[in-house]
């Protein structure tokens, strides 16, 4: 038998770790949840584009993996079927030059492919991250034919002329200033 100076002692670690132990069961009960909710089958695995994502902060990695769903991407790059580097640079106008570069690996190593666009200052940040989206996966589609993973995409278009002026003001034909962005700066001693 234990003195009870020293039962004393274990009953108030127990007491401090209960609550690590609550947040390790909800932890792996959570992410046990998950695995099963994102499970693919292995031959669809095989099948699909593997994409290697090279980009530094501000690519929205998580909104391109996820909106992409035809494509692995995957953490290793001599894995992947295609390595993609996304590089941004900020313009003078308030807007964004990206510049993806596409290489194959592998099979298709002979394929590279550099996509490069621009956004304007005006548009919102969902819609910039919108034509990323856009040039990313239609960069990614010259690869997916050297695969089987194009047996799973469907190409459709979409013709209106709302499209077109996206970024471009409510109607450039009544606004003199051309949807124009002005930053006023006043020195503090002037702000009261």
């Amino acid at each position: 038998m234990l003195p009870p100076y020293r039962t004393k002692f274990r009953l108030c670690h127990l007491r401090k770790l209960l609550p690590l132990q609550v947040f390790s069961m909800v932890f792996f009960q959570v992410t046990g949840s998950l695995r099963t909710r994102f499970y693919f089958p292995k031959d669809s695995l095989k099948r699909s584009l593997k994409v290697f994502l090279n980009c530094p902060y501000g690519c929205w990695e998580d909104y391109l993996k996820s909106q992409s769903t035809w494509a692995n991407f995957v953490q290793d790059q001599f894995v992947a079927d295609v390595n993609l580097r996304i590089n941004s640079l900020q313009n003078g106008g308030g807007g964004s030059s990206y510049k993806m570069i596409f290489e194959g690996t592998g099979k298709i190593v002979n394929l590279r492919d550099t996509v490069s666009f621009t956004t304007n200052g005006i548009q919102t940040e969902n819609e910039e991250r919108d034509l990323l989206l856009k040039h990313v996966q239609l960069g990614l589609v010259r690869y997916a034919m050297q695969t089987e993973s194009h047996e799973v995409l469907k190409i459709s278009s979409i013709d209106s002329s709302d499209r077109d002026e996206i970024g471009q003001g409510s109607n450039p034909v009544e606004d003199p200033y051309n949807a124009w962005v002005y930053n006023l700066i006043l020195p503090s001693c002037l702000m009261m």
